[in-house]
């Protein structure tokens, strides 16, 4: 007789991960958090200051954007709402950004949704492999599936104000 052990895993592998998309279609590189790492004002200053705006400026040289974010706490830190305020001339900040609104958000709405359906077609065994199918997956996604998802923002906003911040079917 033959014993056989299957061991399955309770908890897929996951990470953590902040990306960014603009109005013309550009993607901000995967920026993966270290795990066990708590993403509060100070780790997310950090990511924006060495990671984001560098990519901006890079991007952008001197034209302006209008930056943009969700409502996580460390997006609305007192600290990060003035970093933003300081760097970004035109930048949406908390009190304009209605509350618990994802589904006014591109990345919320439509670019999380796009990416995950790409890359976790099929179970990945580990973290790293997790990581390639993203990154492959994210390079995959074009600026035309960016800026379909983008424009369709502004159709959103214009719902929410039609119906004065009430409930809206897009």
């Amino acid at each position: 007789m033959e014993l056989r052990t299957a061991f399955r895993r309770q908890k897929p592998p996951s990470v953590m991960v902040w990306a960014g998309v603009t109005s013309d279609g550009r993607k901000t590189p995967l920026i993966f958090i270290e795990e066990g790492v708590k993403i509060d004002q100070a780790v997310y200053l950090e990511l924006l200051s060495k990671k984001v705006l560098p990519w901006i400026q890079d991007e952008f040289q001197d034209k302006p954007i209008c930056f943009q974010q969700d409502e996580a706490p460390s997006h609305t830190a007192k600290l990060v709402q003035q970093y933003c305020q300081d760097v970004f001339p035109d930048f949406w900040g908390k009190e304009i950004w209605p509350p618990s609104s994802p589904d006014l958000n591109p990345m919320g709405f439509g670019m999380w949704s796009i990416l995950e359906r790409k890359a976790c077609a099929k179970s990945v065994p580990n973290v790293e492999t997790l990581k390639r199918n993203l990154i492959k997956a994210w390079d995959e996604i074009s600026a035309e599936d960016v800026r379909a998802v983008t424009d369709s923002a502004a159709s959103r906003f214009r719902a929410v104000v039609a119906a004065r911040g009430g409930y809206f079917e897009e």
